[in-house]
């Protein structure tokens, strides 16, 4: 009953009304939907793995990494733009270093916000671990201190430690690889023209006539749905699901998140080019200091 009141006041009992389905939704339509949802799942899944090994390196400085993701000490601002990390992937021995500046935006945009920024905050929702049972190696490394302050630039003459740019390549190397394999399942979504709308109340329908109100989700609907009632996600893909499109482990999920992947938004043109290409941004060019640590 929690839920419902979030949802403009509805106040039906789910389990005491049909099922929504919306009529258009064929067979064909729900297999695409689902195989696009496992897609974005099992790349949850390698991403976190990726991000476990880089938390196990004992150099892995997250504060330091997003510092050395902005180039030299005297060009930081803030946040990391495509263009930002586009320039600092050319500068390594991996296969990522010849990745389109679009793809690198593709990727990025998902976390990125409005203006196509990855704020620091939205960096450590990238690079550590979400799951619950890895919260041990998100503490750790959160508790980490680089040897060098903001100001004098970061380790080794401006570069991190082998294995650490490695370990964050393979990182960004899966959720590159994610985003490539969704546009081909997008194009099939448009070919099938399933809206978004459709979506929402489909994966929402446990929730009955309340179900996608006010654009939310329930996760709680979603695990039935996709688990219980299709038995087309495992409980361990639909948990890597929930944490990609729910990050912030709320009752009722935005659906917006989740439509991020479903219709990426163009990148503004100014994450495209090198800062102050087009005045810059509206945030500070000053270094920031360093954030408080967060608690276990």
């Amino acid at each position: 009953a929690g839920s419902m009141a979030g949802r403009g006041g509805c106040t039906q009992q789910p389990r005491n009304v049909a099922l929504v389905t919306p009529d258009a939704f064929g067979g064909q339509q729900k297999d695409a939907l689902v195989t696009f949802l496992r897609v974005l799942a099992d790349g949850e899944m390698a991403v976190e793995e990726a991000r476990c090994r880089l938390c196990e390196d004992r150099c892995f400085d997250p504060y330091e990494v997003f510092g050395s993701l902005q180039g030299s000490h005297r060009s930081r601002k803030g946040w990391v733009s495509a263009y930002d990390l586009h320039a600092w992937l050319r500068e390594q021995p991996h296969g990522l270093s010849a990745a389109p500046l679009e793809d690198v935006a593709a990727m990025l945009s998902p976390h990125a916000d409005q203006l196509g920024e990855l704020r620091y905050e939205d960096f450590l929702k990238l690079v550590l671990p979400t799951s619950p049972e890895h919260a041990w190696l998100r503490d750790i490394a959160l508790s980490r201190r680089s040897q060098t302050a903001w100001q004098d630039g970061h380790a080794i003459g401006g570069h991190l430690s082998p294995d650490v740019a490695y370990r964050l390549c393979q990182l960004l190397e899966h959720e590159m690889d994610m985003c490539r394999r969704l546009k081909f399942h997008r194009k099939t979504l448009r070919e099938l023209m399933v809206h978004q709308e459709a979506i929402l109340r489909f994966l929402d329908s446990e929730q009955g006539v309340c179900a996608g109100m006010g654009g939310l989700l329930s996760p709680g609907a979603v695990r039935c749905v996709l688990v219980e009632r299709l038995r087309a996600l495992s409980r361990h893909q639909c948990a890597a699901l929930l944490r990609r499109v729910n990050p912030n482990d709320t009752c009722l999920a935005a659906f917006d998140t989740l439509g991020k992947y479903l219709s990426p938004p163009p990148p503004p043109l100014e994450t495209l080019l090198p800062s102050g290409g087009l005045g810059g941004s509206t945030g500070s060019l000053t270094s920031p200091s360093r954030p408080p640590v967060e608690g276990p």
